[in-house]
């Protein structure tokens, strides 16, 4: 096993983060460095079965880089003993609540309060443990939605490992169609759906989001956690597969990109009604006009969740900034998901941003 790595601002680690966690046959992951080396100062470690970086890796780091303003961080390389270095770092992340959702890997005790959705996440190879912001932001809006609609049925487009699609069937009950357009994260996600005991709602498949992979007659609910250029590509067929009155979830976008993707979706029929915004990511909550039951209306309003429905009696902790984990794995990261609705001037200004 070999560790490619490299310095990085606490502030820049998210955006290298993103662009390597999907890198096929690699793992990602970040820890602070020892305050002597500087602080707000992060390390960016890349796991390869292989001495060579692989293809492509140079190319996103550089994108990243140039992105960023900033110069190509300098990768270091080291052979690191034969050991699950994946499992290992799974090991240091505690379990995430958000709402009624609390989500774990299996080095954590699962939580006995029924009132908990307890879902176990083996993330493998595939992105979506529930520790990344625009998982997390998902997972808010996923608990904000049930709270305030019923969803009959839904599509998770970019499922990873299926966190997601599970957590929506899980909260809402509903079925889902979980697409990816990797072969081994449909893989991971299939084996989590049947973990979870949510065959029966959950159907995964292979996908690039452009065919048909939603159920016949549409969806009320998209959740789609990619990125802001395929979000863009993929408009029109997100907004082909739903409903009238569908609320579509979309993330994975920095707070700069969001205006544009929200132009290609207004060109479809939908606003922004809603967004949450965590560590420079955002997540949008979008509808077509008239569909005020997508949970951004009046009930509730931008108000964090109440104390009863944040993690239960599983352990609750402020939400602490992303590190390599909290101090014990068994300590529950709370999401205190505070939505801030979309008002007509905030629309008009983000369609001058993306002219």
């Amino acid at each position: 096993m070999w560790r490619f790595s490299f310095a990085a601002e606490a502030h820049h680690a998210d955006a290298f983060l993103a662009a390597l966690d999907e890198v096929p046959g690699a793992s990602a992951y970040a820890d602070a460095e020892p305050a002597a080396r500087g602080p707000g100062r992060w390390r960016i470690h890349l796991l390869c079965a292989d001495d060579r970086l692989p293809r492509g890796v140079g190319a996103r780091i550089d994108r990243v880089a140039d992105s960023l303003g900033i110069a190509r961080p300098t990768l270091a390389r080291d052979e690191l003993p034969d050991l699950d270095w994946v499992a290992r770092s799974e090991r240091r992340l505690g379990p995430i609540a958000v709402g009624r959702l609390r989500i774990r890997g299996r080095h954590v005790a699962a939580c006995a309060d029924s009132a908990v959705e307890d879902i176990l996440i083996d993330a493998g190879r595939a992105f979506g443990s529930g520790h990344h912001a625009t998982t997390r932001g998902c997972l808010a809006a996923i608990e904000r939605i049930a709270r305030r609609r019923r969803i009959r049925r839904a599509l998770d487009l970019g499922t990873g490992s299926g966190v997601l699609a599970i957590a929506i069937a899980r909260r809402m009950r509903a079925p889902v169609t979980a697409v990816d357009i990797d072969p081994v994260a449909v893989a991971v996600a299939a084996d989590n759906v049947r973990r979870n005991g949510v065959g029966h709602l959950v159907r995964t498949a292979i996908g690039n989001g452009r065919r048909r992979t939603s159920p016949r007659g549409g969806v009320d609910l998209v959740v789609a956690n990619i990125l802001a250029r395929p979000l863009v590509g993929l408009a029109p067929a997100i907004a082909g597969a739903a409903r009238r009155r569908a609320v579509l979830v979309l993330a994975g976008l920095r707070v700069g990109e969001q205006a544009a993707v929200a132009a290609a979706y207004r060109r479809r029929g939908f606003v922004p009604m809603a967004r949450l915004v965590e560590e420079g990511w955002a997540t949008l909550m979008l509808a077509r006009p008239g569909a005020t039951a997508d949970g951004t209306g009046a009930r509730g309003g931008p108000q964090a969740m109440s104390r009863s429905a944040a993690g239960g009696r599983c352990g609750r902790l402020p939400l602490a900034a992303r590190s390599s984990g909290p101090s014990s794995p068994q300590a529950t990261t709370n999401m205190p998901a505070r939505w801030t609705p979309i008002s007509a001037s905030m629309r008009r200004s983000m369609r001058r941003n993306a002219s």
